[in-house]
């Protein structure tokens, strides 16, 4: 305990009737130099001793978090603006859903204050870890100061779809190292071999659903990389999709869902063939779907899913835009093929087609 704090002072620096949090943080600061120090003398690994003064900086924050009535008489702008003007470093790492903040709340924030700048003295910002749907860049603004002088980002989900989106876009995916999932629509002719072979070179990606209509890469005629990827959803012409399929590292794929317009002559089996035959083990979800949605529906031979009947531990099927004949004994004969089988998606069927009733689903 440091010199000249006896126990009762010490007990009163945390009682919700202080008047003086920052004395608190003071004192927290003192023995936390302390616990650091001792670490020091044990030889402890720079990253290791790095965990420990930023969980310890950590509890520092949560004393006026739990007693937020530490202070009676300013507002409690008045003490946040106490408090927010010492930050210099920020690190956002986004809470469980349970946990998280409600998105308007940066809005409410930035109509309540004054000033846009939440932090005036704020130097670095470091987003180790987040996704682009829940990177508010709004609420990162209002953490900007003429004082800032680094921003890092580590994206591990990027999600752009649009019209015309320029190769640059294309550029800056592969700087996001550790990158998990991708989700691509709309490149048209940016989306092009170079770019794809460098973003199959991402050792971490592990989802991929990516739209190629109106890309002018031919079908594939070498490996594009992708050796991790579990989960690919992808739109392409039939022959591409066959081409891509058997050009990527990837072992240990679980979901394949292909969206692809009508391809008369297309022997859809052999590309089912190909998927099972490299993803026996591993595959859980097989979709086809057949698009635009406008698209005149195209017959599905029931011949084609044959390949499918060996996967045990099919979990998910989903076929969307095709015509074919679905009858209550052809359901009983799936769900022994599949004993897994949790979801079915059955495509829409006319009445002039066989449709399996409500008692053999």
């Amino acid at each position: 305990m440091p010199r000249g704090v006896n126990r009762n002072r010490n007990r009163s620096a945390f009682s919700p009737e202080v008047k003086r949090p920052d004395r608190t943080a003071n004192i927290l600061k003192l023995l936390i130099g302390k616990f650091i120090n001792i670490f020091n003398s044990f030889k402890t690994s720079p990253r290791t001793l790095n965990s420990v003064r930023n969980w310890c900086f950590y509890k520092i924050s949560l004393v006026h978090l739990l007693f937020p009535k530490v202070l009676r008489g300013p507002t409690d702008w008045s003490r946040f603006e106490f408090y927010a003007k010492r930050v210099k470093n920020f690190s956002y790492i986004r809470d469980p859903d349970h946990l998280d903040i409600a998105l308007h709340v940066y809005f409410r924030i930035a109509q309540l204050r004054a000033s846009p700048i939440l932090f005036p003295s704020l130097q670095h910002i470091r987003c180790p870890s987040i996704s682009s749907n829940d990177f508010l860049i709004s609420g990162i603004c209002l953490f900007l100061s003429p004082s800032l002088v680094a921003v890092e980002m580590g994206l591990v989900k990027i999600i752009l779809r649009g019209e015309g989106l320029g190769k640059e876009t294309m550029s800056l995916i592969p700087r996001f190292g550790r990158l998990r999932v991708l989700e691509l629509g709309g490149m048209g002719k940016s989306l092009r071999l170079p770019s794809l072979e460098r973003v199959g070179a991402l050792s971490a990606l592990t989802g991929l659903e990516v739209d190629f209509i109106n890309s002018p890469i031919p079908p594939l005629a070498n490996t594009v990389g992708f050796r991790h990827l579990r989960s690919l959803c992808i739109s392409a012409s039939l022959p591409f999709i066959q081409s891509f399929a058997v050009n990527i590292s990837t072992d240990q794929l679980d979901t394949f869902v292909c969206l692809s317009p009508p391809e008369p002559g297309f022997d859809m089996k052999l590309l089912v063939e190909d998927v099972v035959s490299r993803w026996s083990s591993s595959l859980r979800c097989f979709g086809l779907r057949l698009t635009p949605e406008d698209t005149e529906a195209e017959e599905l031979p029931l011949d084609t899913l044959k390949p499918l009947f060996p996967l045990q531990n099919l979990r998910t099927l989903s076929l969307r835009g095709y015509l074919m004949d679905i009858s209550d004994d052809l359901i009983k004969e799936w769900a022994k093929t599949w004993p897994n089988l949790n979801d079915l998606l059955l495509p829409f069927l006319p009445p002039t087609r066989v449709r399996p009733r409500m008692k053999s689903l």
